[in-house]
């Protein structure tokens, strides 16, 4: 059984094209000599292939060992037949046409590929006819190659291709492929999804998707897999959509090759990582503004930084608005990113204060606390506010073309908001700028929040700080490791103005020196004892002034921790108790003179009792 390929005519190099005659080689037309026959006989054994010669009526004159050898062990069906067989009669009928139109002169080669049974095994050969001057006739050479080998390898090679290009298509990254003048040969279905040009469209264009800008550099890449030979690996670039809007991608380039190893273009796998470049960028700009609004409680401050850093990378123009307390808007800062525009978008700081009732826009979302976004400002918008044209006639100027504006909420009230204007630079705003956009303002608010909250307590440490100053005590706040060190002292403390309560912050040991010599090495190791075990400190003591004067005090501190029991510092009060001590020392000197005279009394009355005995 024969299966036969469609003939192949002139496709490649054969051995028939080494086979020259000697006489042909001579230029003569005479029958070869015995010596020349034997050189031709010689000639075509040598080579590995099939050969017999056809005379011009298909009878075989001549044949080579191999052709010999394998037509009598049946070796291939087109092997067959001996010197003086007439070949064409065997033959299939398209084989035997084919080569009758070599030896009539109307077909200058004939050639076939098929594949045959060879031993209960499949193999495929190549049949090769030309024409051939031959004993002054015309003559026809057929060579007869084993080319199994090398079908497989195609077939494998097709096959593989195939497997690719399935892979291709299949593939969920854009797959692109160029030849060595950088025009497309291969474009999948991702790529026309990531790109928008169909695989008709791109194919053999120069590398559409390559920004006019990025030619040098993309040229340059292309020039590094030729110099190099190495394939490149998640190289970040820019590509541009057939729309013109730029794609950040992560592409991984290899060179295409030859099979004796030649650059014949090169192979792109592309990602597009634009998401991810926006999110990663999104993240920079919002830990700079929280650095920002983190550095400083003045957040007025703070706000009109943040505004100037959102433009340009959220918007043309930034403004914040804050509602006052009597519900009147107050424009606290406008920035734009155009330093010639910053003048007329400083006009809207400067013209008055928008009204609550505001149809849309900074009113509407102070009244309801939701976000909103205006993707094209058109005429009919502008015409739904008549309360505010000079406001408005100041946005036309500015060219605003889309807008968006979200709330700052602190201690879950809508306290002002964030605007953001586009114009110059065409953005219309989307969900994702509104999700930025919320986050900045949160991180704004939580800044509002804290400064009023730090506001807050400044104001109850100065009324607590009013009253303690105003009570007859002294109180202080002392480390928590060491009584003995002064955070805070409260006025009382100074002792006719020896020493002012600064004096004893900085220097605690100027405290232990006002300590009367007889008490400091007890209060010192009473303080000591408290600062280490933690427990209530409870102590009466005598201060010497600088003029002599003694004052006896009671001291007693507690020592204050956090919610988790950590010590945070000691919280003590100082009471003068001179005039205490002065009286319990009167006391005793009057129970001492008491007793005396007690004593002296009982005496007396011993003594008359004795003069009356007597007498």
């Amino acid at each position: 059984m024969v299966h036969k390929l469609a003939p192949r005519l002139g496709s490649e190099e054969h051995v028939a094209d080494t086979v020259t005659t000697p006489a042909r080689a001579n230029g003569t037309q005479s029958l070869p000599a015995s010596s020349q026959q034997r050189f031709f006989q010689s000639t075509i054994d040598a080579l590995p292939a099939h050969i017999a010669i056809l005379s011009e009526r298909g009878q075989i004159v001549a044949v080579n060992r191999a052709w010999r050898e394998d037509s009598e062990r049946h070796y291939a069906p087109m092997v067959r037949g001996r010197v003086g067989d007439w070949y064409l009669e065997q033959g299939e009928d398209d084989v035997t046409s084919g080569i009758q139109a070599v030896l009539s002169g109307t077909q200058e080669e004939y050639a076939i590929e098929y594949r045959g049974d060879y031993q209960e095994d499949w193999k495929w050969f190549s049949l090769r006819a030309a024409p051939l001057d031959y004993a002054d006739s015309r003559c026809a050479i057929v060579t007869h190659e084993d080319v199994t080998r090398r079908v497989e390898a195609e077939h494998a090679r097709s096959e593989a291709d195939q497997a690719l290009d399935m892979l291709a298509q299949a593939a969920p990254l854009a797959i692109i492929a160029l030849d060595i003048d950088n025009r497309i040969t291969a474009w999948n279905p991702a790529a026309e999804e990531m790109f928008g040009w169909t695989r008709a469209e791109a194919l053999g264009r120069f590398n559409p998707i390559v920004p006019e800008t990025d030619v040098p550099q993309f040229l340059d890449i292309v020039a590094s897999l030729a110099d190099d030979a190495t394939n490149l690996t998640d190289v970040e670039l820019h590509r541009q959509r057939k729309d013109g809007v730029v794609l950040d991608v992560s592409s991984s380039i290899a060179p295409l090759r030859t099979a004796d190893g030649q650059i014949r273009g090169s192979m792109a796998v592309l990602t597009d990582i634009t998401a991810r470049k926006r999110e990663q960028e999104d993240q920079r700009f919002l830990a700079e503004a929280s650095e920002l609004l983190s550095s400083s409680i003045d957040y007025e401050t703070t706000l009109t930084q943040v505004a100037q850093m959102a433009v340009p990378r959220l918007a043309d123009c930034c403004m914040v608005h804050l509602l006052e307390s009597d519900s009147s808007i107050r424009r606290l800062a406008v920035a734009h990113a155009d330093p010639e525009r910053q003048e007329l978008a400083q006009q809207l700081k400067d013209h008055g204060r928008l009204q609550m009732n505001g149809a849309w826009g900074v009113p509407v979302v102070l009244r309801t606390g939701e976000p909103v976004i205006y993707g094209d400002i058109n005429s009919r918008l502008w015409d739904t506010d008549n309360e505010q044209i000079e406001h408005i006639d100041i946005l036309r100027n500015l060219g605003m073309s889309s807008l968006m504006v979200v709330p700052l909420i602190a201690r879950e009230q809508t306290i002002g908001t964030l605007a953001f204007v586009a114009s110059e630079s065409g953005r219309v705003y989307t969900g994702s700028d509104l999700d930025l956009a919320m986050e900045l303002a949160r991180r704004a608010a939580t800044a509002i929040d804290n400064a009023l909250l730090h506001h807050d307590v400044r104001q109850a440490e100065m009324r607590l700080r009013t009253l303690v100053e105003h009570v007859p005590a002294a109180s202080y706040t002392a480390q928590a490791d060491d009584l003995r060190v002064m955070m805070y002292v409260s006025p009382q403390m100074g002792l006719q103005d020896d020493f002012s309560a600064d004096d004893l912050i900085a220097d605690p040991g100027l405290w232990l020196h006002m300590l009367h010599p007889d008490d400091r090495e007890r209060v010192e190791a009473v303080m000591l004892a408290c600062s280490a075990s933690g427990e209530p400190l409870k102590v009466e003591y005598r201060i010497v002034s600088a003029d002599g004067q003694v004052k006896w005090q009671y001291d007693q501190a507690t020592l204050i921790r956090d919610e988790a029991g950590q010590p945070l510092h000691w919280q003590g009060v100082c009471i003068d108790i001179t005039d205490r001590k002065h009286t319990e020392a009167t006391l005793r000197i009057r129970a001492r003179q008491q007793a005396a005279v007690a004593q002296l009394g009982q005496q007396a009355m011993g003594d008359i009792d004795l003069l009356t005995f007597m007498d």
